[in-house]
């Protein structure tokens, strides 16, 4: 909060605010000051006089927060979730998007703007320090609301949940007609710990790890993938379990977002490249019309404008990068009888794109 001269309070500055704590009034409004005081003029600017030094704090017109009189100078910043119920007052909402990403640990970027998702108004506004954006939703929406206590006032969040489903369809936050936010953020959830399974083989509980990703939505259709495994009876060679079926990228798309990140991720990783040569000696068309129209359309959309056509566009410093993370990082975790050489896997893809379809 910015620094205030909260001396010299008059008489009547200082009746106002202790009455309303008396009165246990979280916020006072124009009706609550014309009570105390029934001179408009002297109502007036008693309540410009207490703004001025900083003692309330303007939520909208004829709405202010009391800062407590016991307060120590500039010391004494409403909770911003509080400030939002008492800006709702009596409209159904609750406190979303960005802001609970970020409550419920699905990342830990910190929210610049306080979203307050409401079925009466969409508005911009910055409260003491705190940037506020309330976004209207139609009424059918409004559900996976959780009540929690805070500062003893009741504050309606999207519970985890609700909180998900709003990543999935919108990561960052309404109000994109408005430009809150920048068109091509990016953020990614991690959700560790969360999903459990019986495991099979260990007979204990084990973890699924989810990434979810929302740099760019899927190009192709997603098709349902059989997940392989190698659990299989030593004797009859059967399997122990059944496969399963996940819903995937399609494998163009696969590998068409693969190829994407080798040439255009800011911080090269090896893996990327060992994949791409497996894939390439699996008998992978990379010349097929459809994946070169994916391919060439994630590039596009990623904004890459280099030329990959000669060792996947990689500056000289790259280069090396990858060359110590084949010891580093790549060969502990691979099998000890297996090779790998990264010069085959420049040779062979400057071969692929320097088929004219590239360019």
């Amino acid at each position: 909060m910015s620094a205030k001269n909260y001396t010299n309070l008059s008489k009547d500055e200082i009746y106002l605010i202790s009455r309303a704590e008396f009165e246990k009034q979280k916020i006072v409004t124009t009706p609550f000051v014309q009570k105390l005081f029934p001179n408009k003029n002297k109502a007036s600017k008693t309540v410009a006089s207490l703004t001025r030094k900083g003692r309330i704090i303007r939520l909208e017109k004829g709405k202010y927060i009391i800062v407590p009189i016991k307060a120590p100078n500039q010391q004494w910043t409403p909770n911003e979730f509080v400030v939002a119920a008492l800006w709702m007052g009596d409209t159904s909402y609750y406190i979303g998007y960005f802001t609970m990403y970020n409550y419920w640990g699905f990342t830990e970027q910190i929210p610049q703007t306080v979203f307050v998702l409401n079925l009466k108004k969409n508005a911009q506004k910055t409260i003491g320090d705190v940037k506020y954006a309330a976004v209207k939703i139609d009424e059918k929406k409004y559900f996976g609301i959780q009540k929690i206590k805070v500062e003893d006032t009741d504050v309606c969040i999207s519970d985890k949940e609700r909180t998900l489903v709003d990543f999935v369809y919108n990561p960052i936050g309404s109000f994109n007609n408005a430009g809150l936010v920048e068109k091509d953020y990016y953020l990614t959830v991690i959700l560790n710990n969360k999903v459990k399974y019986p495991s099979l083989v260990t007979a204990k509980d084990g973890i699924i790890k989810i990434e979810i990703s929302l740099r760019q939505p899927p190009l192709d259709k997603p098709v349902h993938t059989v997940v392989k495994h190698f659990y299989q009876d030593p004797f009859t060679g059967e399997d122990l379990f059944p496969y399963g079926k996940v819903l995937s990228l399609s494998l163009n798309e696969a590998i068409a977002e693969k190829l994407k990140v080798a040439i255009s991720r800011k911080d090269v990783a090896i893996r990327d490249y060992y994949d791409l040569w497996h894939i390439a000696e699996s008998g992978f068309d990379f010349t097929n019309e459809k994946f070169i129209k994916l391919f060439k359309r994630k590039l596009s959309d990623e904004g890459y404008t280099g030329d990959y056509r000669k060792d996947f566009g990689l500056s000289a410093d790259k280069l090396s990068i990858l060359h110590r993370q084949v010891d580093t990082d790549l060969m502990p975790v691979i099998r000890a009888d297996e090779k790998f050489d990264l010069q085959k896997v420049f040779d062979r893809f400057n071969q692929v794109f320097s088929d004219r379809r590239f360019d």
